[in-house]
């Protein structure tokens, strides 16, 4: 993981995506304490000049908890929003950046 604190006092982390299931697509948003949920679809980001999806956002909320599995936590008010770059011809792995 790579953070850096913006111009404009907004955390940005670069993270790589890690996968739930191993041969899944569901992302494992779990932390320590809690897990990050996501509170909306998907949200197309286009490109100015072409109007292709370059990528996607998506806000998220924490939730405190000890064990999802047995209690669905507590939801914070700590947010953040995920960007996905849209594949590519540039290898970029699977990383996501997150904003605080």
């Amino acid at each position: 993981m790579y953070a850096d604190r913006g111009h404009d006092g907004i955390w940005y982390f670069f993270t790589p995506r890690n996968r739930k299931y191993e041969k899944g697509n569901r992302p494992d948003r779990a932390a320590f304490e809690g897990y990050w949920k996501a509170t909306e679809a998907d949200t197309e980001i286009k490109s100015r000049e072409t109007r292709l999806k370059i990528g996607a956002k998506k806000p998220l909320v924490f939730h405190k908890t000890r064990d999802r599995k047995l209690d669905p936590g507590t939801k914070t008010k700590w947010m953040m929003v995920e960007y996905k770059i849209e594949e590519s011809s540039q290898d970029f792995g699977t990383w996501v950046v997150s904003v605080y």
